[in-house]
Formats: structure tokens, sequence, C-alpha cells
């Protein structure tokens, strides 16, 4: 088969980020078969001179950088032009891993079905309301680099402005697909001529919303991959409390803060046990002066 006549798959990277969890990501893919032919390439999202290692370059197919704009979906779009002719892409954060076998299969098979547009591994139904409703309630949150004019201003009169600028139409509600993975056909990408892209924080979370507003502005849908959120690609910063449990953005580092902390309360409850009963009072108060000192975090 040609190579145009594959599906790519596109890696987005910042390179002020460490290269392990790319790494993690390539291994994933080679340890879960695809279930259909590909190539891979990374986009990096360059600020300074460095270069990716042989441990990924040498399990791709194609690497290329771009200065540092737009996140991963300015890389996405930067991906897509450099490889225009492809049938299906699908767009994977550097966060990403792999979960189970038939990964690439499901997406193909999804895209396939009448009427599809994107696909991802997690609708956003939190902001499935009206954005009047979404005014009053998400869009009070506040968040870095959401301005109008200079100043402050509430989140979802961000967006609004930022999708006027980008000529999408917003419709009736702010459904869109988390921007964490996404899969399109070629075809699809050439109608919404590639991706909109943000300049910071704010207009790149609108740029998210603006994907998928402009999908079903074609009269397409939107759809998750599989029968749950993260059945067939995972993401570090999205997690479960228990095993079928709902996934909620939780980084990996505040998870183990969070372990780290489940243990050493357990300690010191040991330890203010024993003090009752023995002679380590004297431990368990060293402990603590530690703690107050900043030692025991």
């Amino acid at each position: 088969m040609a190579e145009d006549a594959l599906p790519l798959v596109v890696i987005s990277h910042y390179d002020r980020r460490p290269v392990e969890p790319l790494v993690d990501l390539i291994d994933s893919m080679q340890r879960h078969a695809a279930g259909a032919a590909h190539q891979c390439v990374v986009m990096t999202n360059k600020t300074h001179a460095s270069t990716l290692p042989a441990c990924v370059t040498s399990r791709i197919d194609a690497h290329a950088s771009r200065p540092n704009l737009g996140m991963n979906i300015g890389a996405w779009d930067a991906a897509w032009r450099r490889w225009q002719d492809r049938p299906v892409y699908l767009f994977l954060q550097d966060d990403c891993v792999i979960a189970r076998p038939g990964w690439l299969r499901a997406v193909l098979d999804r895209l396939s079905e009448p009427g599809v547009g994107l696909v991802g591994e997690s609708l956003n139904k939190a902001w499935d309301k009206p954005w009047p409703v979404l005014r009053d309630a998400q869009g009070r949150d506040v968040l870095p680099e959401h301005m109008l004019d200079g100043r402050p201003a509430n989140r979802v009169d961000v967006y609004l402005a930022a999708l006027q600028r980008y000529g999408i139409e917003p419709g009736a509600t702010a459904r869109h697909l988390r921007s964490l993975v996404w899969g399109a056909r070629g075809d699809v990408l050439r109608r919404l001529d590639g991706f909109a892209q943000g300049s910071d924080y704010g207009t790149c979370i609108a740029s998210e919303i603006g994907t998928s507003r402009a999908v079903e502005a074609l009269g397409l849908a939107l759809a998750e991959i599989g029968p749950t959120p993260f059945h067939y690609i995972r993401h570090r910063d999205w997690n479960q409390d228990a095993p079928g449990g709902a996934w909620t953005h939780r980084p990996a580092q505040l998870i183990e803060r969070e372990r780290l902390r489940q243990t050493i309360a357990t300690l010191e409850d040991r330890l203010a046990s024993a003090a009752r009963v023995s002679p380590l009072a004297h431990l368990r108060s060293a402990l603590w002066g530690s703690k107050k000192q900043g030692h025991v975090q």
C-alpha cells in the first residue's frame, strides 16, 4: 500500500516537557496491536535547540518541529498541513497511553459510520448546555489568560469572542470532544481547513470547543471511540478513583502527592498509638518537628 494511503498517527510534543511520556506512548503503541497499518509522526512545539532521542526517532516514520504556538492543537494542525493527503488522521497528546489492542481499528470503524465527523475518547458533557447557562456557571471560574480588552473576563465571553474571530458558528451549546485524542478523516479536515489556533490558554480552549462546533456546523456528528470514555486510549491526567468509576481530571503528580500524604498520615497514626504504650514518644515528636519545619510534606 502506498504511504499516502495509510492512516497517519500524529503525536504532539512540547520540548520543555520530559521526553519519558512520549517514549511510554510509543512503547504502548508497539505493545498493543493497532489493528490496521499506519504511519506515525511527531510534531514538536519547539522553544530551543533540542532533538528527540534515538529511542523515539528510530521507532517513528518522521519528525518535524514548529514554533510553540497553539499548544497541541497547533501542532496537530501543522502536521496535517505538512502531510495533507492521508485518508484518516489520529491526533494524540504525548501524555496519552494505549490501553488495549485494536485502538486504531476502533478509530477507523467509528469514522466509517455514516454522519460521524470527529471522534475522541472523552465528550465534555458538562459543557453541553446553552451558552447563557454556561456563562452563569462554568463561565465564572477564574482561569489564567482569559482576557478581553486586556482585562479578566467571563470564560464564555472569551470563548465566544474567539469563535467569532475564527469564523466558527458557536451553535446552541458548547458540546465538544476534549482535545486529548481526536480522529478525523482527511476530507473532513479539508472542509474545516484544519484547526483554528489559539494564542494563549483561553483561546486554545476556544479552539478545542470550536473544532467540535465547526464539525457539527457541517452537519456531522461527534462520537467517542469506544463504549466508555478512555476505553482504547487513556491520558495521564484523567483517572478513576476506582475501576468502573467516573473519570476526573486528576494529574498524575497530584495523585502521587495525595498517596504520599495518606502514607504519612498512616505512619503518624501508628507512631501516635505506639507513643501511648511505649518509649517511642520521642520518635513521634521528632517526626512531627521535622514536618513543621518543612522536611516532611
